[in-house]
């Protein structure tokens, strides 16, 4: 039988534990990485991915242990967002947005065409024949509406936009597009207002002797026959622009000139306005009873029966007018 003593010296010498077994073994391999070769910053040590506690250590951000469980936790990784999934699915508040967006988008872009072609047919009424068959307030009516629907489309867009947390600017071409209209559709009004019969006027074959009232009185004379009553002159003051007027008592006709077609396109609208009040203030007279009607040129009117100015359409041209 061995001693006391004996029996302690057979037991076994202390050994450490499997840690620090371990954390001996990770310290000699990372000692030979040192060592190897074109060793570099990519390379690592696989035992530094344990703690001191033997667990993968979750600092180590970066290394492949770590993007292992990164990738099968949040997807593939990207440099902008971290450990977001680099692809996301858009939320349908989103995609709600990017439609009404895109609608906005188009709804503006048909008011600007609408507001073009108003503006277009103001300065030259006899331009764009194919919407000829069209009103021109149509198109005035149609570029406010489409405006309208623009504005709809933008604000639901940007409301989606807002509760769905998306970045952008969603609706930005809408909005564009609803001002260029407005601007547009205003600058028509105005334009139409200052210049009823337009600012170009189609090109008339005409011939009128409108240099001065002797060869304006001959003309007409020529072609209806002579002014029994005579003429009389009128009173042009109120009518910045006018250059002759002269009215003949029978056969009943009267004439106006312009200084140049600038003016004839501003008051042209006037002078016809104040012919359809007199006819109308001497309704009841027999002399105002008829078909009445009106002959433009360039810078030239004439007022009379239709019958007459039918007759000096063929000797002058210009184009005839309903007085309304």
């Amino acid at each position: 039988m061995a001693s006391d003593g004996e029996k302690e010296n057979d037991l076994p010498e202390y050994q450490p534990d499997s840690l620090n077994r371990r954390r001996s073994e990770a310290a000699a391999e990372g000692r030979k990485a040192s060592n190897r070769p074109n060793a570099g910053s990519a390379e690592f040590n696989e035992f530094e991915q344990f703690d001191e506690t033997g667990y993968p250590d979750s600092s180590n951000a970066g290394h492949p242990v770590n993007d292992y469980a990164s990738y099968h936790n949040n997807g593939p990784r990207s440099h902008e967002s971290g450990n977001r999934p680099r692809y996301a699915m858009k939320s349908p508040r989103s995609k709600a947005a990017s439609v009404s967006a895109a609608l906005g988008a188009v709804s503006g872009l048909v008011a600007v065409i609408c507001s073009v072609i108003f503006i277009t047919r103001t300065i030259a009424p006899a331009a764009l024949g194919f919407s000829h068959g069209i009103a021109l307030t149509a198109f005035e009516w149609a570029a406010c509406v489409f405006c309208a629907l623009a504005l709809i489309f933008v604000i639901v867009a940007k409301v989606g936009q807002r509760r769905a947390s998306a970045k952008g600017r969603k609706g930005t071409w809408g909005i564009i597009g609803i001002i260029l209209a407005l601007l547009i559709t205003i600058c028509g009004l105005l334009i139409g207002n200052l210049f009823p019969e337009g600012v170009v006027q189609p090109s008339v074959a005409e011939s009128a002797p409108a240099a001065s009232s002797k060869t304006m009185r001959k003309g007409i004379e020529t072609s209806v026959g002579t002014c029994t009553g005579g003429w009389r002159s009128l009173a042009t003051s109120s009518y910045p622009g006018l250059t002759l007027a002269e009215l003949c008592s029978n056969p009943r006709m009267a004439y106006v000139t312009f200084e140049n077609q600038t003016m004839a396109s501003l008051e042209r609208g006037a002078v016809n306005s104040k012919i359809a009040d007199l006819l109308e203030e001497y309704s009841d007279s027999s002399k105002a009873q008829g078909d009445w009607r009106t002959l433009n040129g360039k810078t030239w009117l004439v007022f009379g029966e239709k019958t007459n100015i039918e007759k000096l359409q063929k000797s002058w041209g210009g184009t005839i007018e309903t007085v309304e």
